[in-house]
């Protein structure tokens, strides 16, 4: 291993590339190397810098040397520092002599004479610090030493504010030092800040000072808290409907206001509104007349007054901003354009002596404060000239107060305790909190009056009691679960620490401008072509510049991003005003967003500003999982022995088919009806999932169901969905989709609940809707987020499709839903999947998900990334149980040359063909006129062998990979006309690549090659391809060095089957021919590729001259 990372380093001093390139390539070999080391550590980390340093620490290296060569690399990719050939050959040595220290060995005599031992620099103090980040080294009585970002050594004595958190302060901890004076080579800072990429909600942090306590359990048990409908959730959502519309809104009929957006809310939550008893739904109305009222005449009178002075139409709604420095995120009700104005509207109750508002509550007090201070530290504004408002609709009032520093203090110790908490759970701590976790630990005050007795206290004892009566393998599972999500949660906010990871949502302030342009992460230079909206922005469409040919674009449609105004190289979303959106519609040459919230103030897209747009981050899907997870918990105990296998399922016998499929399907489909309790259909690519089992499996539910039992369609993806809405429309089945337009393709959003109940003047109207609709579809996250579906319809059945990609606690949680009434809401359920081709995306690596209780292991349970529909798998072939799994062997899509490989080396030999018209048909491609097309002509799976380049500045680009898939499919397009066999249409190609990286460097030879209509071919990775088919198939490998094939394989066991299940969906693309584009020496000493390349028929193929082997 040392050898090759030598020769990497040795073949970077020889590259004739910028020196830009070259830093690039040697932070990538310094983020591999800690990787390999740090893999097997029981922690996680936010960055390079607390890694680096915890593997240093490790293996007692002075981290002296190659810090500096880190803090390097950061500047010159930052751009904030031009290096020259000396300093670059420099830190080759850092990294060449500590590669030598990791590996107990010598650096080579062709490296050893680039190391120069670094000298200390003489640290410049300054006054005062507003921010310094440090990892915390060595913790004494009366202080604590740590490093710092910037090299330097400072020991940081604690004062009154900061006391408590130094008392729980832990070394290997990453810290901000904020406010930080100094004195006599002491550092005293204002505040200290765990973990400071772990963006904690604003509003979820004031939301845990409670009338009893601000323990940090308190966060935990609202990780767990179940979603239900509430009328103050209801009339919280619709007061800001109200404020936006009311902004918004240039009409002066009051009424008018009203009744939209009270239509657009029900519109949003119309299964909620549903569930209200009528009783309450009078109350309910009439309390939104008083609250709408309250807030017309408070933006209209009291905005513009000398008190508050804020003007309509410099107003921006729902801005949102990113805190790093206080590891906080928020986004605000209203603020006005200087950012000098913020209030937040609250439908609830302020704090009351007979009925009257006294003053605001404690914890939205908190929340406005936190949000003024997130100004300050982001735009360096004082503190004395932000004025922050509350504003109760209820009554209605506005108070303008702040907060002490010392108020500041404490909740900024809450969110060090809940990280601090978070951290021991992710270490595998979670038990040992157990015990703790009761009402009168949380209950910090000792409070004993009727609130907390009568209301405070039952809420807690709700979740509190089930954690305390687990036991057993129940125990067992719910926290080494907890356990993975949390650390998985840690990742993807913080760091993603995989070979070419990029979801740690942290790399959005933390990575380079450099990186992020490597990784297609940032879309920057844009320019407002075209605004929509009636009253306001709601849509904007931006101009994407021409960029570099290496640039692509990582981003997607139906994709939540952010965007901000980048005039200046410094501008960022640290010290910008941030707007989220949807991805509508993306092209090369431009980008369409629709706006979570519309802005009446054009203020906030100034037409000559500049713009960029960035990932944004959402904690939705790991919400539905915690909340699945204790869900289990609370199941009826048989419905718990089921999910875990701890009971064999139960099928009926006497059940038969009333509709009529086909001899294979008539089988399948009659055990998945006599199936009780679950179904587990295993679907290889080509089978017909979606479009034949799942279509018969539906039509004879609607056959077979009694009137008013609905049936349940789910799949993990949208597109999946997608698939899902084509099946039943095809048989004009009479559904609705659950979901969100923006992530429904156009033909089917007609079918989504909010539609469908949009032109309903009253509640009754929906309801017919919902009760004549027995069909409903939707991703696992939607129709988990609306529980109320169970309380308005009974489910006879749940189908969810690509079960195989869903980890367990999304999966579990929605089967042990109870309705009010105590019954599990989905009785029975068919999961369709192929573990065999894709799994679910996890950040940790794989040993680190294992599992070793026996307990779990005896349920099948082996490692944390399986799927659930993974686990029952197991589970039937252990107990060999009959009547509850069944394979669809019959592929329509591969030609018989093309399965073969995959069928004899995945799945045992079993797939066969239908066979359709185009598995039985000979290639009649006679006329040719070269070489490339004589093997084009006479290949069904073909492979090419190609040379790597001689200089490669970006190992994930293979430009002559590029330039022969761009010969290949040229010459294919030229035969197939020449032949008049078919006309060509860009659908009918796809290439497959391993990285984003090739993608437009694959597009740029397509276009040189004047391949037509090149930019409508689809080129992608192979996670994207997954569900979908082409014709022709154009894989190409990419890589160029050994370590890249463990990125190109995803490889699992089955048996004593090996299973790359990447290649598995890479080659199953492929409907007539497959191409295979690689360097076979090094494709060679992967054993499946191996193989692979023996059973195809093969040419060497170089950019410029090609042979036949």
């Amino acid at each position: 291993m040392p050898t090759l990372l030598f020769s990497e380093i040795q073949e970077l001093t020889r590259q004739q590339t910028s020196l830009r390139s070259k830093y690039y390539q040697l932070n990538e070999l310094l983020q591999r190397v800690c990787n390999s080391f740090s893999e097997d550590y029981n922690t996680s980390f936010t960055g390079l810098f607390s890694q680096l340093n915890a593997v240093c620490q490790a293996n007692k290296i002075d981290k002296r040397d190659i810090d500096f060569a880190r803090r390097r690399i950061r500047l010159v990719l930052r751009g904030e520092m031009l290096p020259d050939e000396q300093t670059f050959a420099r830190d080759c040595g850092h990294l060449s002599h500590f590669i030598a220290q990791l590996y107990h060995t010598k650096v080579p005599s062709n490296l050893a004479h680039l190391y120069v031992p670094e000298k200390r620099e003489t640290q410049k103090i300054e006054a005062i610090y507003l921010k310094k980040r440090a990892i915390v080294e060595q913790i004494n009585k009366d202080n604590f030493v740590c490093s710092t970002v910037d090299g330097d050594e400072w020991t940081v004595v604690p004062n009154e504010r900061t006391s408590k958190t130094f008392k729980i302060l832990e070394t290997g901890m990453t810290v901000n030092l904020i406010d930080t004076k100094v004195s006599d080579g002491k550092y005293e800072p204002r505040l200290i800040i765990f973990e400071p990429d772990f963006l904690i909600d604003v509003s979820q942090l004031a939301g845990c000072m409670m009338h009893y306590g601000n323990h940090p359990f308190n966060y935990l048990l609202k990780m767990f808290e179940p979603v239900s409908t509430k009328i103050f959730f209801l009339l919280g959502n619709l007061a800001n409907q109200f404020v936006d519309d009311i902004v918004n809104s240039k009409k002066s009929e009051q009424k008018q206001i009203y009744l939209d957006a009270c239509k657009k809310n029900f519109r949003d939550f119309a299964l909620q509104y549903l569930v209200l008893s009528s009783e309450t739904n009078t109350d309910f109305f009439e309390d939104t007349k008083r609250h709408f009222a309250n807030i017309y005449k408070i933006v209209h009178q009291n905005f513009g007054s000398r008190h508050v002075n804020i003007k309509l139409d410099e107003i921006i709604l729902e801005p949102s901003f990113i805190c790093e420095a206080l590891g906080l995120r928020g986004r605000y009700d209203i603020m006005s354009s200087d950012r000098l104005s913020l209030i937040e509207l609250k439908s609830g109750k302020a704090e009351e002596f007979y009925s009257k508002p006294v003053k605001p509550k404690k914890d939205n007090l908190m929340q406005m404060t936190l949000y003024a201070e997130m100004l300050h530290y982001n735009f360096l504004i004082p503190r004395d000239k932000i004025k922050s408002y509350l504003l109760y609709s209820k009554y209605p009032v506005i108070y303008e107060e702040r907060n002490s520093a010392e108020a500041v203090a404490e909740i900024m110790f809450l969110r060090n305790r809940i990280v601090k908490m978070l951290q021991a759970i992710r270490k595998g701590n979670f038990s040992k909190y157990l015990p703790y976790i009761r009402e009168d630990v949380i209950n910090e005050n000792k409070i004993n009056d009727k609130l907390y007795n009568n209301f405070l206290k039952p809420r807690l004892s709700e979740i509190t009691t089930p954690l305390k009566e687990m036991k057993g393998v129940l125990k067992d599972y719910f926290c080494e679960y907890l356990t993975f999500l949390v650390r998985e949660q840690f990742m993807s906010k913080t760091s993603d620490m995989r070979e070419g990871g990029s979801r740690g949502f942290a790399r959005v302030w933390n990575a380079d401008f450099t990186t992020k342009i490597l990784t297609g992460d940032i879309l920057y230079d844009l320019k407002i072509k075209e605004t929509k909206g009636n009253d306001s922005v709601e849509n904007i469409v931006f101009q994407i510049p021409a960029y570099d040919d290496d640039f692509i674009p990582n981003f997607r449609s139906g994709e939540i991003v952010q965007v901000y105004q980048r005039n200046k190289n410094e501008d960022n979303v640290l010290n910008k005003q941030l707007i989220r959106a949807h991805i509508v519609n993306l092209r090369t040459d431009e980008i369409e967003l629709a706006l979570t919230f519309p802005q009446r103030n054009s203020e906030v897209f100034p037409a000559d500003a500049l713009y960029a747009i960035e990932h944004d981050y959402t904690d939705s899907s790991f919400n539905t999982a915690f909340r699945g997870l204790f869900q289990l918990l609370r199941t009826e105990k048989s419905r718990q022995e089921l999910l875990l296998g701890l009971r064999k399922p139960e099928t009926n016998p006497n059940i038969r088919l009333k509709g009529e499929y086909g001899e294979q399907m008539n089988s399948i489909v009659l055990q998945v009806m006599q199936a009780k309790d679950y179904f587990l259909l295993v679907g290889p690519p080509g089978t017909g999932k979606t479009s034949v089992a799942l279509k018969n499996i539906t039509e004879e539910f609607v056959a077979t169901s009694p009137d008013g039992q609905a049936l349940l369609l789910m799949a993990y993806t949208n597109r999946a969905v997608d698939e899902i809405c084509g099946m039943l429309d095809g048989i004009n089945a009479n559904y609705i989709r659950i979901g969100n337009e923006h992530a429904c393709a156009p033909e089917f959003r007609k079918r989504l609940l909010s539609k469908r109940v949009e032109k309903c003047d009253r509640r009754q109207d929906a309801a017919r809707i919902i009760q004549t609709t027995d069909i409903y579809v939707g991703t696992v996250l939607s129709i988990s987020g609306k529980p109320e579906l169970f309380e308005l319809k009974s489910i006879g059945c749940a189908v969810i499709d690509e079960a195989s990609q869903i980890l367990e606690p999304f999966i579990v949680g929605l089967l042990s839903v109870q309705n009010s009434r105590g019954k599990v809401c989905i009785p029975k359920f068919i999961l369709i999947g192929d573990h065999k081709q894709l799994p679910a995306v996890v950040v940790q690596s794989e040993k680190n998900t294992k599992v070793e209780m026996d307990s779990l292991q005896q349920i099948g349970l082996n490692n944390l990334r399986n799927s659930f529909f993974q686990r029952l798998s197991i589970l039937q072939q252990k107990y060999d149980w009959r009547g509850v799994t069944a394979l669809l062997n019959k592929q329509g899509r591969m030609h018989p040359e093309i399965s073969k490989f995959v069928s004899n080396v995945f799945y045992e030999g079993r797939l066969e063909e239908v066979p359709c018209p185009h598995q039985k048909e000979n290639l009649n491609l006679n006329k040719t006129q070269s070489q490339t097309e004589r093997f084009i002509a006479e290949t069904r799976m073909g492979f090419v062998n190609v040379s790597p380049p001689e200089i490669v500045e970006n190992v994930k680009v293979n430009t002559n990979e590029a330039k022969v898939v761009a010969k290949l499919l040229k010459s294919l397009i030229n035969l197939y006309e020449r032949n008049g066999e078919e006309i060509y249409t860009p659908k009918q190609v796809g290439i497959i690549v391993p990285f984003r990286n090739q993608i437009r460097a694959v597009r740029n030879e397509l276009r040189k090659e004047e391949v037509p209509d090149y930019e409508d071919i689809t080129i992608d990775t192979v996670e994207c391809f997954q569900g979908s088919q082409r014709d022709f198939i154009f894989f190409s490998t990419t890589i160029s060095r050994r370590y890249q094939l463990d990125t190109l394989s995803n490889v699992q066991t089955s048996g004593d089957v090996i299973i790359d299940r990447k290649l598995n969906v890479a080659i199953t693309r492929a409907r007539k021919q497959m191409f295979i584009v690689g360097n076979e020496q090094l494709l060679s000493d992967n054993q499946i590729y191996r193989n692979l390349i023996g059973n195809c028929r093969k040419i060497k193929m170089e950019v410029d001259e090609i042979a036949i082997n």
